[in-house]
């Protein structure tokens, strides 16, 4: 009676098929019930016996192919007038029967899930199969764990157990909706139905949204470093340079400069009357007697340098000094009660008539072209011809990489400058050792202002000063560009995302990279951009930008009918089109497809606003560690469900009947 070895043998040359079919039509006409039965059981062991043998892992939906496939050969070996006819009814009721067959068995494995179903089977397989463990029960996920955790895997468990690890180590307060759309939009048609659950959301996620800019300073500081007030840090180098140089400068000011050929040589040029011009100009502004340091106007109205004894002119400032300090006594006696007003006048009197000796001495001093004892520059007044030099240079410095750009005659010029700085040192080298203390601070100031300027420097621009920074400096930039983000962070509202705000843009990341390497501080900081832009995409769709259109669309979430549905969409859409929010049929539509989305996901009634009530603190939970560990409860609880239900649903067995029965019982008519 066994379907396989006659038919198929057949089929494949093993003997007449049109005789074995004869007997097998005589046996169903004589015995129809034991030739039908006969016929299943044989196809029941050839399939089982197939499932077994060929290549590939055991299932139901392998069961379902290997049965229709086998019910359509043995139909078409069973149809002697009509093959092709066989073989199509074999086909197709071994498929109904194998569908038919499972869903019984679904029915049937319902029932042994059933506490006395659980324990009768674990009863019956002891007895049968001498079975010592039992069948463990296993508790099915709520309707609302199994939406959850169906939109977790649409994003996949891996993926938002990185995505949450990656959150937890960098302090992010990420929930498990933030890990993809799915679960995003399902907390979002939760929210909307669950009014309780709405009002967690809502404080959870602005305070998560306020917190951004503390979340942005901190990150900068873990990954890039420490910050500071650019201005404050500015002074604090510039004070700490003349706290190092002052003493230095004091001792390379009281010492004079002979005059040489070289110094004179220097002067000369056009390049050092221009600078002895700006040098007379700067210390007028500094309020400083250019006369006494030497500056002098020749016929021609042209500023020239007048060597004079250095003692004279010491002398003649000492008395201005005196001078200054008298008549600021006899100020001061004149405004107190009781003072010596007659002391103050007399030392005023007497301070006058220093100074005037002493100027009389400085002017009467020997003319420059007559023959001097010890004719001098003072250091002071050198000073002022370089920083004279310095202010002509500037302009043809280049504001975006900070560098001079010199062309030939300012390479001229630059050229002068070095000569003048080398002969002044030879003859004072306590001169270059002040400038070298002073310029120690400063140059680290420059550096910290090209730090700010370099956060909206054109990134090869910004590639080329860094190329040429001292390991110093380079960090003095570092400091100064981290220090720039911060502020622009800080003039962010407290609405939007400061991530976005400052490196937004792939030029921004450029530069980033391009001043702080491509270290793991810079891909943490990126990285954490990338989190942030998600729980920005989550709260903006959970709790939306318009609390009137959240509040419409709740509100439409719970109209009791059709009807009232569209009569309140139509208000909403109205009062969105009035204000200005929106073109009417695009809200209307909007507030429509809103619904219809959240009950695809939420279903109706008591029972969806219990789904999403539950719905809200699986997915909402800013925590990242309860996130991991929501998912990790979700997926063993389901897989333990699911072991549970693969050994109380008899699916393979039931449809191999339901396959065998109905595929050999469809051929019938065709024999």
């Amino acid at each position: 009676m066994g379907g396989m070895s006659d038919e198929l043998a057949s089929l494949l040359g093993g003997g007449d098929l049109a005789e074995i079919n004869a007997r097998k039509q005589l046996a169903y006409v004589t015995n129809p019930k034991s030739a039908l039965a006969g016929q299943i059981v044989g196809a029941v062991g050839a399939t089982a016996g197939l499932n077994r043998l060929l290549p590939g892992s055991a299932g139901a939906l392998r069961a379902f192919g290997i049965d229709t496939v086998y019910g359509g050969v043995s139909g078409a070996g069973q149809a002697n007038d009509d093959r092709a006819a066989g073989a199509l009814l074999g086909t197709a009721g071994a498929a109904v029967g194998n569908v038919v067959g499972q869903g019984v068995a679904n029915v049937v494995g319902a029932g042994l899930r059933t506490a006395p179903g659980t324990a009768m089977l674990n009863r019956a397989r002891g007895m049968m199969f001498n079975s010592r463990v039992p069948i463990a029960s296993a508790p099915s996920p709520s309707a609302a764990e199994g939406a959850a955790l169906g939109s977790l895997r649409r994003v996949g468990p891996e993926n938002v157990t990185s995505q949450l690890q990656e959150a937890q180590r960098l302090g992010l307060p990420m929930s498990l909706a933030d890990t993809g759309a799915g679960p995003r939009e399902l907390l979002g048609a939760a929210t909307r139905r669950s009014p309780e659950g709405s009002g967690l959301v809502e404080d959870a996620f602005l305070t998560r949204n306020r917190g951004q800019y503390d979340r942005y300073t901190a990150a900068v500081n873990r990954d890039l470093g420490p910050t500071t007030s650019i201005s404050q840090r500015s002074a604090d180098l510039t004070a700490e340079a003349r706290t190092a140089a002052g003493p230095l400068y004091d001792r390379a000011y009281a010492n004079p400069v002979p005059v040489t050929p070289e110094l004179d040589a220097v002067l000369g040029t056009p390049f050092g009357r221009q600078a002895l011009g700006r040098a007379r100009t700067i210390a007028a502004n500094e309020r400083r007697s250019p006369t006494e340091l030497g500056f002098a106007q020749d016929a021609n109205g042209n500023t020239v340098l007048n060597p004079q004894p250095n003692d004279l002119i010491a002398r003649h400032l000492d008395a201005r000094g005196g001078l200054d300090e008298a008549q600021e006594a006899y100020r001061l006696a004149r405004q107190t009660p009781g003072a010596n007003v007659d002391g103050a006048r007399d030392r005023l009197l007497i301070a006058r008539d220093v100074e005037r000796r002493a100027r009389e001495a400085l002017f009467g001093a020997p003319d420059p072209t007559m023959a001097a004892s010890v004719p001098t520059y003072t250091t002071q007044t050198l000073d002022y011809v370089k920083r004279g030099m310095d202010d002509v240079l500037e302009e043809q410095r280049n504001p975006l990489t900070g560098r001079l750009q010199l062309d030939e005659a300012g390479r001229a010029q630059n050229a002068v400058r070095g000569q003048l700085l080398s002969e002044v040192d030879r003859l004072n080298p306590d001169f270059a050792a002040a400038r070298a203390a002073y310029a120690g601070p400063t140059a680290s100031r420059d550096a910290l202002n090209r730090g700010v300027d370099a956060y909206t420097l054109p990134p090869d621009e910004l590639a080329t000063q860094v190329g040429n920074q001292t390991p110093e400096h380079l960090a003095q930039m570092r400091l100064g560009y981290r220090s720039e983000l911060m502020n622009h962070a800080g003039t962010v509202r407290d609405a939007s995302n400061p991530w976005e705000a400052t490196l937004g843009s792939p030029t921004a990341r450029t530069r980033l990279t391009t001043l702080n390497g491509e270290t793991p501080g810079t891909a943490n900081l990126l990285r954490q951009r990338e989190l942030e832009a998600q729980m920005q995409r989550t709260s903006n769709a959970v709790v939306g930008n318009s609390f009137t259109a959240r509040r419409a669309i709740s509100d439409e979430a719970f109209a009791g009918n059709g009807a009232q549905r569209a009569a309140e969409a139509g208000l909403h859409a109205g009062a969105a089109f009035a204000t200005g929010g929106a073109s009417l049929p695009g809200t209307a539509a909007r507030i429509v497809g809103t619904s219809l989305r959240d009950r695809a996901m939420l279903g109706f009634g008591r029972a969806a606003e219990r789904k999403a009530d539950e719905i809200v603190p699986l997915l909402g939970n800013v925590d990242p560690a309860m996130g991991l560990a929501t998912l990790d409860d979700l997926l063993a609880r389901d897989a333990a469900y699911q072991a549970f239900k693969r050994a109380t649903t008899p699916r393979m067995m039931f449809g191999r009947l339901g396959a065998a029965g109905s595929g050999q019982a469809a051929v019938i008519p065709a024999r």
